[in-house]
């Protein structure tokens, strides 16, 4: 139990404390299939402490010549999602996408990721006159924190944090089998060196109390290791 709440408290802690713009990012594109709709797919893949962000947008067939990020691409997006396992794929939810907007996930935990969430913008100029801030969709799989402002992108707009709570199984697992034996150490070592050390001095392990010079086996103080005594005699 306190290695599941360890886990899930360290991964939040690094929603609410960490960027979710560096940057040191890697980028990829390609082409639209036909079902997806037109234009490229664009994806940024960004790593920081506790944290991975893989943002995917979705530019226009004209950006190809306006903009270099599509000519120097070399791999596909979706090797960009690494570290994350089957828990999502490109493109994310929707099929075509909206000629205008973003997705992107978000999965925190140290030592390993362990918790993600899926975030969706669509523009709306109507909110933002001459601004390509975004209007925030939804969540999936994580509790917004309004209180809680994280800048997104070089520009430095930002949106609410989010408390991811959908499972990285193989992340989870191992940061609470690491969390849950830190515990275990922090709440038995402590008294087994200090019973080893009280036995080493002739004291009783459980009280401290002085057991030299005792001819019966125990602690007659605090009955530990005493053998039970008779109720009463036989009439």
């Amino acid at each position: 139990m306190l290695g599941t709440a360890s886990t899930i408290a360290v991964a939040w802690a690094a929603a609410l404390t960490i960027p979710l713009w560096s940057r040191d990012y890697k980028e990829a594109a390609r082409r639209l299939t036909p079902a997806e709709g037109e234009g490229f797919l664009v994806v940024r893949r960004i790593e920081t402490p506790a944290s991975l962000f893989v943002m995917a947008d979705i530019w226009g067939a004209a950006d190809e010549a306006g903009d270099s990020t599509v000519a120097r691409s070399t791999c596909d997006p979706s090797e960009l999602t690494r570290g994350l396992g089957l828990a999502c794929t490109l493109p994310w939810n929707q099929v075509p996408w909206p000629n205008d907007g973003s997705r992107y996930v978000e999965a925190r935990g140290w030592p390993c990721l362990a918790v993600w969430c899926e975030v969706r913008y669509e523009y709306d100029p109507t909110n933002f006159p001459g601004s390509s801030q975004p209007e925030l969709s939804k969540f999936r799989g994580g509790i917004a924190v309004p209180a809680v402002q994280m800048a997104r992108g070089p520009n430095g707009w930002g949106r609410d944090a989010a408390l991811p709570f959908r499972p990285l199984l193989r992340g989870f697992v191992l940061d609470t089998i690491c969390y849950a034996a830190v515990w275990s150490v922090i709440l038995f070592v402590p008294g087994g060196v200090r019973r080893s050390l009280r036995a080493r001095r002739g004291l009783c392990s459980r009280c401290a109390y002085d057991l030299k010079g005792q001819a019966a086996p125990g602690c007659p103080e605090c009955g530990w290791h005493r053998a039970p005594t008779s109720s009463g005699a036989a009439p």
